[in-house]
């Protein structure tokens, strides 16, 4: 940015990397443990699409404590689920799709033939990079700390207004 003129170098991601892996894999956690006890049946499909919402709650909560405790009565008929879940155990389950976001910084700082180095600041975009271990990889691949001080949603939705708005408006 220079003088009110923004260039875009480079632009990288993976639309579908985020949020909705990280649900599916708690909800796949959620769903081992549930059918690991004793005469617990397998899950139903509205009981799963239940658990998704459950498990995106839990999934938030982690983003500020580092244990979350979840309970759902009644998931089946007869059964409830109650299970703890630790920060680094959900960290564990999203780790590949960690891998694959420190990618495509290291693949966008590559496209726009520059290094960590020579960026000035980093700003988290999405809900995902709520998650803190989102806020260290980066930290680690950039050597500074990312900035998030305006909400990671809104910034999205500032973007797509803002592009809106460019193609209805071309100069």
């Amino acid at each position: 940015v220079e003088k009110g003129i923004v260039e875009v170098k480079a632009s990288h991601g993976d639309t579908h990397l985020g949020g909705d892996d990280f649900d599916d894999a708690l909800v796949k956690l959620a769903t081992e443990r549930f059918t690991a006890q004793p005469e617990a049946p397998d899950l139903p499909p509205a009981a799963q699409r239940r658990l998704k919402g459950v498990m995106e709650q839990a999934k938030i909560r982690l983003s500020s404590d580092p244990f979350t405790k979840v309970q759902e009565d009644f998931i089946t008929e007869k059964h409830h689920l109650i299970t703890e879940i630790a920060r680094t155990s959900y960290e564990g389950l999203i780790a590949s799709w960690l891998s694959k976001t420190v990618d495509c910084v290291h693949r966008a700082l590559s496209d726009a033939e520059v290094t960590a180095r020579q960026i000035d600041k980093s700003m988290l975009v999405g809900g995902a990079t709520r998650t803190p271990v989102v806020h260290e990889l980066l930290r680690a691949a950039l050597g500074k700390t990312p900035r998030h001080e305006i909400n990671p949603d809104l910034i999205v939705a500032m973007g797509a207004a803002y592009l809106r708005f460019a193609r209805a408006h071309p100069q």
